[in-house]
């Protein structure tokens, strides 16, 4: 199969890396806004750990309904946040 896999583009008005610092270790993960719970697999929370928080939410939301999905983003390092 040599089609091209879709990334889910996440909306401006949403996107909560934007006061983070470029090069910070972040935490994404995906919460279902139904319930408020972030998504799991048996029990477990998925999470993903990276510098490029725009690219982790983007494959995150890969395959689902953005009206369905929000993305949070935590910086590991507070301090690092943009004052």
């Amino acid at each position: 199969m040599t089609g091209t896999r879709q990334i889910a583009r996440v909306p401006a008005r949403r996107r909560p890396w934007a006061d983070i610092v470029p090069g910070s270790v972040c935490i994404v993960t995906l919460v279902d806004r139904r319930t408020g719970c972030p998504l799991s697999v048996n029990g477990r929370r998925i999470a993903v750990y990276t510098r490029s928080p725009e690219i982790a939410a983007e494959e995150l939301l890969g395959g689902r309904d953005p009206t369905d999905w929000d993305v949070r983003v935590q910086a590991l390092d507070p301090a690092r946040r943009r004052q």
